[in-house]
């Protein structure tokens, strides 16, 4: 299929095409002209559609806030849940199994720095910004796209030299495994 870019109702730059899991899956309920379009990162819809849900469908949506509020803000876990619970966005349950998610998570972070005292390795701090791998080019492709971006949704974690980083995926399922470390040839603060 091709894509008239930028395609009737969109305003914005299309030079710039970033990727992450969810995008590469292959659903066959998907839209593929929706996902080209939820890849170009500075495409816009015009006028802009309403993003708002009335309630939270997605069961890792208010575990990844309250995480982002505990980590990111220094709130406590218990002012960061409280929070939570009065918002009208979250059913009962949701907002309940959130609850026992966020402690689990904690527990197993802590566990982990743990781990790594006991190793000798340095600790890791919650790292804010999203890490992404880029390609430039500077002459637009077939697909007018001069930069390619690909992310991974997920906790971050880095040493505060930055020689390692974390990567930690949340799922709604049990626990596949502990990560790995990974060794970062980058000795500079994260963008």
């Amino acid at each position: 299929m091709s894509l008239h870019l930028p395609p009737p109702g969109t305003n914005g730059d299309i030079r710039l095409i970033r990727t992450s899991l969810p995008l590469l899956r292959e659903d066959p309920q998907d839209c593929p002209r929706g996902n080209a379009l939820r890849a170009r990162a500075l495409l816009a819809q015009v006028p802009p559609r309403p993003r708002g849900k009335p309630v939270e469908d997605f069961a890792l949506g208010p575990v990844m806030s309250v995480l982002d509020a505990v980590e990111h803000e220094g709130e406590d876990v218990d002012s960061a849940l409280t929070r939570l619970l009065k918002n009208q966005k979250y059913h009962a349950g949701h907002a309940s199994w959130t609850e026992s998610a966020v402690r689990s998570y904690l527990l197993a972070r802590t566990a982990r720095e743990t781990q790594r005292r006991v190793l000798g390795r340095p600790p890791t701090l919650p790292v804010r910004a999203q890490w992404t791998a880029s390609t430039q080019s500077e002459v637009p492709d077939a697909r007018g796209a001069i930069r390619y971006e690909r992310t991974a949704w997920g906790r971050r974690y880095a040493s505060a030299d930055g020689a390692e980083r974390e990567l930690w995926l949340l799922s709604v399922n049990s626990v596949k495994g502990t990560g790995r470390p990974r060794r970062s040839r980058r000795r500079q603060p994260w963008h």
